[in-house]
């Protein structure tokens, strides 16, 4: 999983390189927030992630990569605080735009009906569009201004 990760960010439109450690640490955290759901899309014949999404509820302590605590009163004024936060979500470089990301929160989103979320990915947008249905914008990240949050919820 940890070089499924690197590899997704480290390409477009991230371009961001994470240490094994990090990935580690960031991967443990999800595991142990309220509510985590993940899945992942392994290929057949070996052992490797292609594909993985996770999530869980929204928490009001920051995270490895997010400030939760400058949000959190956004979202309760908003009533999103009870809602899912969709944390990560990515398609290794060499498998993009096969259809794999929009296969695999076809499945997340029959546990996960309500998401927020926040991304400056234009292509996973559309996926999650097609899946989930309208995105609404809510607010730009204060600390990340090139993300907006965003909420959805199932068709």
């Amino acid at each position: 999983m940890i070089s499924t990760y690197q590899d997704t960010f480290a390409g477009s439109p991230w371009f961001e390189n994470w240490s094994s450690v990090e990935v580690k640490e960031i991967i443990q955290e999800a595991l142990n927030q309220d509510e985590f759901v993940g899945k992942v899309i392994k290929q057949s014949s070996l052992d490797d992630i292609l594909a993985f999404v996770w999530g869980y509820k929204v928490p009001s302590v920051n995270t490895q990569t997010v400030c939760f605590s400058q949000i959190y009163d956004k979202l309760k004024e908003l009533g999103k605080e009870d809602f899912f936060y969709l944390a990560e979500c990515g398609v290794i470089q060499e498998s993009q735009n096969k259809g794999l990301g929009k296969l695999i929160l076809e499945e997340f989103q029959k546990e996960v009906p309500n998401l927020i979320f926040r991304t400056k990915n234009e292509n996973m947008l559309k996926v999650i569009e097609d899946v989930y249905g309208e995105i609404r914008e809510l607010f730009y990240d204060p600390v990340n201004s090139d993300r907006m949050w965003y909420e959805v919820s199932r068709k």
